[in-house]
């Protein structure tokens, strides 16, 4: 329960870092869109004030500011994804370690059942061979069955059974440890894919094509203010 406790805290903690790593970055974007509104803003100020300036002049005047918001918006996403990158790797190497240490502990848990195992393999071994040397078999005060007699038939047959059911238990053990194994790893497969496609590649198509959409609405409203200034529009 630790182990998990443990996990689901990271992995909270490491969502909530991924939301205000995208909230610094939206707030940059949008000053940056901010200042280009102002830009703007007082160029069509300074034209209006100016009848000489015509669309095309304005037009050109326009173009850097644009041209500068672009490249602000891309470098911001660049930016931004190479953190997350950055810190997606963090956290994959993080979650390996916590996964590494809980398989560990799992393994020195199973190192304790196989030592009690040895332990009553011993026993019962010491137990059933005094019974095959000391009591006949119709005396045990147990039922005889088929299965029973051919245990007690002779030291060989004995210690035969007593070492494929030790082998049995044994064996159960490391196959517990590695279904623990193989869960774990298809549950951070799991985890780390998901986070990858949901907060950078999905993210990532999200982001880039609202930046395409908004530079192609503002070039098309500087556009439409360059034909509406031009001499044949009037």
């Amino acid at each position: 329960m630790d182990s998990k406790r443990i996990r689901d805290s990271e992995i909270s903690q490491f969502e909530q870092f991924i939301r205000e790593l995208n909230k610094y970055f939206k707030v940059k974007s949008i000053d940056s869109i901010q200042q280009y509104y102002n830009v703007e803003k007082k160029l069509n100020f300074d034209n209006e004030l100016d009848d000489v300036k015509n669309g095309k002049e304005r037009f050109q005047m326009s173009q850097q500011p644009l041209e500068d918001l672009h490249d602000d918006l891309m470098k911001f996403e660049t930016e931004l994804e190479n953190q997350l990158e950055e810190n997606m790797d963090d956290f994959e190497r993080m979650l390996l370690t916590l996964i590494d240490e809980f398989i560990q502990a799992i393994e020195a848990k199973v190192a304790i059942c196989r030592k009690a195992e040895d332990e009553y393999y011993e026993k019962v071994s010491n137990h059933c061979f005094h019974l095959l040397d000391k009591v006949p078999l119709e005396e045990m005060g147990v039922e005889v069955t088929p299965q029973l007699r051919e245990m007690f038939e002779d030291k060989e047959s004995l210690t035969e059974v007593l070492a494929d059911c030790h082998a049995g238990h044994t064996s159960s053990f490391y196959a517990k440890v590695d279904n623990i194994r193989e869960r774990c790893q298809s549950w951070i497969k799991e985890v780390l894919l998901g986070f990858r496609n949901t907060y950078i590649e999905e993210r990532r198509r999200t982001r880039v094509f609202e930046i395409h959409h908004f530079m192609e609405t503002q070039w098309d409203k500087l556009n439409s203010t360059k034909l509406s200034r031009s001499p044949s529009a009037k």
